[in-house]
């Protein structure tokens, strides 16, 4: 709970960063405009939940020589400046942020479902807690990066496997299934 209040303040006060312009406007166009051309060296994917929280604070999506041309960088300050002079820029950057957030949350989770099987319930909460209080989830965890969607997909993933193979483990030892194996 604490985090989430220092995180929701975080991300109603700071300025936009170089990497959040970029990866918000890319994203905005990618659901907006069915465009990927921006930033082609990031998927797409992992952009996509941050723009649609932003699409709540209804940005200005301009439509310049930059975007014309593809270029990205120019484009993400074309942005940035469209959405400053319409007032919308904070709204656009909370909602977005809001997002990440609860990636954030949500990787606490998944690390918590994840190293309770091990560690018991104390030592999730711990792994947990940990995740919630790092200095770099702490300073940077509310910006609309795509840093924390794949931390989320890479625990997510994490977990699948633990639970098939544990399914798997709890499958070879029925006398049943021993009985029909082709071992």
């Amino acid at each position: 709970l604490l985090f989430l209040a220092v995180g929701l303040h975080q991300a109603a006060r700071d300025a936009p960063t170089v990497d959040e312009g970029v990866d918000l406007s890319s994203g905005v166009v990618a659901v907006t405009q069915h465009d990927l051309r921006m930033v082609p060296e990031h998927p797409p994917l992992a952009k996509v939940p941050a723009a649609l929280g932003g699409l709540l604070g209804r940005p200005v999506v301009p439509i310049t020589d930059a975007y014309r041309q593809g270029d990205w960088f120019d484009y993400s300050d074309d942005f940035i400046s469209a959405n400053e002079a319409a007032g919308r820029l904070r709204p656009t950057l909370f909602w977005a942020r809001s997002v990440v957030l609860a990636q954030v949350l949500g990787c606490a989770v998944l690390l918590y479902l994840l190293t309770r099987r091990w560690f018991g319930a104390d030592g999730a909460l711990l792994v947990a807690v940990a995740w919630l209080t790092t200095p770099y989830v702490v300073g940077l965890g509310h910006f609309a990066m795509i840093d924390l969607p794949f931390t989320l997909a890479v625990l997510g993933l994490s977990l699948t496997l633990t639970w098939w193979r544990a399914k798997e483990e709890i499958f070879t030892r029925m006398p049943c299934s021993r009985a029909s194996s082709p071992r």
